[in-house]
């Protein structure tokens, strides 16, 4: 595994948790209060950018096996 897909995947995993966390701790709010809509907000965002570097991060592994 190069350095690089070891960053992407540490990098994915963080947003994902990050997200994940938020989106659980808005459980604790109330819903439809301006902090659970931020919260929520703020955790769908997180989960996304984790998908999106997820998706770069297997286009450039497998870019690189075709190459090799």
């Amino acid at each position: 595994m190069r350095p690089v897909d070891a960053v992407l995947i540490s990098l994915a995993s963080m947003l994902l948790g990050a997200g994940v966390a938020t989106m659980a701790w808005s459980v604790w709010t109330p819903e439809g209060t301006p902090l659970w809509d931020r919260s929520m907000t703020l955790g769908s965002a997180l989960a996304i950018g984790a998908a999106m570097v997820g998706c770069v991060g297997t286009i450039l592994t497998r870019r690189r096996q075709r190459q090799a």
